[in-house]
């Protein structure tokens, strides 16, 4: 990581401008990282490495694979990275490049795959690769997806004009703790913040099975994919189910999630089963969540599915009290 101090600037479009594409650290503080988009000079939070993926994702500009090939390829060597044969290219970006992860040197010319691409050679056949510095000059801090291959996302890193593979969220993350350039929170307050409206889409929990005995001590149980699920006798009709799961997400997130909006409150029957889903809003973040109510004339069972990136304004402990307490409210467990 480097440091960006910035003096005498007159306006926050100047300092917006000069920093656009670049990863920002807020080094005064607990190491935030923002991103500072290309098109409207604002500054995007990415607080971990998943919502980065995302986010950065979401700002991609397409590329050809001829054209991509043109700009050199950046090699970070980390020794948290898996690099199976040994020759300075992580397996993750030989997946990407094409090249063997099992061979040193893929082309068997006798140079290793690393020191190939480092000097810009071409790591499956002979002769140097054709580089075209004004192109990776006018593409410095944008994020390209191959729309010729998979889409895989490559960041054009201004520092040096090289772009480096982001193949998820762990990508993502060292590409913030090694690519980013440190800033005061004074020179920061002066990039207006960017708000990003994007969704997370999770699945639908399976139907939670009836049995004939539900659980005694009510305690919270979870399913292998992250659902919080309660079960407890009630008397309820399903009119009136539906009225207390309307009641429940009002409740559960404008009361108990500060400044987050609840909107897009959906809920249908078929048999017993009431499946819900609701979206959740704060900052530039939005994510929908989904879940399902079995309803019998002996018991309830909720299960609620939570997205990770939820956890960026609530923690799982605070859901896990929280739920917990409006299914014990709303049902009559004991």
């Amino acid at each position: 990581m480097s440091f960006f101090p910035v003096t005498n600037v007159a306006r926050a479009t100047t300092l917006a401008e000069s920093l656009r594409g670049y990863i920002l650290l807020q080094v005064e503080e607990k190491g935030e990282a923002w991103y500072v988009n290309m098109n409207d000079f604002r500054r995007y939070y990415l607080q971990n490495g998943q919502i980065a993926y995302v986010v950065l994702r979401e700002f991609g500009l397409g590329i050809t694979n001829d054209d991509l090939e043109k700009i050199p390829v950046g090699i970070k060597e980390l020794d948290d990275q898996v690099d199976s044969d040994n020759d300075s290219l992580a397996d993750r970006l030989e997946e990407a490049l094409g090249t063997n992860p099992l061979s040193p040197d893929s082309d068997g010319d006798g140079y290793t795959d690393g020191v190939e691409v480092k000097n810009s050679y071409q790591p499956l056949g002979p002769g140097k690769q054709t580089i075209d510095l004004s192109l990776a000059s006018r593409l410095k801090g944008q994020i390209l997806l191959q729309v010729q291959s998979k889409g895989q996302a490559w960041y054009i890193n201004p520092a040096d004009s090289k772009r480096y593979y982001l193949k998820d969220g762990l990508a993502a993350y060292e590409i913030m703790r090694f690519l980013s350039l440190g800033i005061t929170n004074k020179n920061l307050e002066q990039i207006p913040t960017g708000v990003l409206n994007f969704t997370i889409d999770t699945p639908t929990p399976a139907p939670v099975p009836v049995t004939e005995s539900p659980q005694s001590n009510n305690e919270p149980t979870v399913n292998p994919a992250g659902a919080y699920q309660w079960v407890g006798p009630h008397q309820t009709t399903q009119a009136e189910a539906i009225t207390k799961i309307d009641a429940y997400l009002d409740e559960l997130i404008n009361q108990n999630f500060s400044g987050v909006e609840l909107s897009n409150k959906q809920s249908s029957w078929s048999g017993n089963v009431l499946s819900f889903s609701f979206t959740i809003k704060k900052l530039f973040i939005s994510a929908q969540i989904k879940g399902q109510v079995v309803v019998t004339n002996n018991e309830v069972k909720l299960g609620l599915d939570f997205p990770e990136i939820i956890t960026v304004f609530v923690t799982k402990e605070k859901v896990d009290a929280i739920v917990q307490e409006k299914v014990n409210e709303l049902f009559q467990i004991d």
